[in-house]
């Protein structure tokens, strides 16, 4: 849903509510806040249950890299104790052996990279989730009446009017679009897959 979409369903939602809007309308308004209370506790409780999951990938595959550096470096030393090779295949030993340290200290880094990705997009998540139980109060509000809604953007939201809070949400979804697509890649390159 773009961002025009969202700014023009905000709007329409706020012009309908200055219509005599009916009881059960401002029933499912008020309900819809448990709705969303319980989505922000879901996604807080599955965004914990994937960090931990991820850090539990990231420490299996930094103990695995950590294992094979031990492996080459055990070989490296039994082939420096051959005296029988000559100078160009110790330096050619070297330089695998050298080129093998490096990527295994490029892996570790990239899994803590994309472990912080994971935590990071997780809490940008749940800021949104957040965010959006903001306007859905102010829109409660104006549901109850204008002049609720008003108080509830001005008073509570801190905000000068509803018009700013639909440009916090505007702003935001290119920020959590993008993080998204990053939590998707990073999850993929860490082997997870939906399948």
């Amino acid at each position: 849903m773009n961002t025009k979409t969202i700014g023009g369903f905000l709007i329409l939602l706020i012009t309908l509510s200055a219509c005599g809007t009916p009881y059960q309308v401002k029933k499912l308004s008020v309900k819809q806040n448990d709705y969303l209370d319980a989505a922000i506790e879901a996604t807080a409780i599955q965004s914990e249950a994937l960090v931990l999951a991820s850090e539990k990938l990231v420490l299996q595959a930094t103990e695995r890299i950590d294992q094979l550096a031990k492996e080459d470096t055990e070989r490296f030393s039994t082939l420096l104790a051959d005296e029988t090779l000559s100078a160009e295949e110790v330096s050619q030993a070297l330089t695998q052996y050298a080129a093998s340290m490096e990527t295994a200290n490029r892996n570790k880094i990239k899994l803590l990279e994309d472990l912080a990705t994971i935590r990071e997009q997780s809490q940008e998540l749940q800021e949104y989730l957040k965010q959006l139980k903001q306007v859905h109060v102010a829109l409660d509000a104006y549901i109850q009446s204008e002049k609720a809604g008003e108080a509830v953007v001005n008073d509570v939201l801190n905000l000068p009017g509803i018009e700013a809070l639909v440009q916090q949400m505007n702003n935001r979804i290119p920020t959590l679009t993008n993080g998204l697509n990053q939590l998707n890649q990073t999850i993929e390159s860490l082997g997870v897959t939906n399948d």
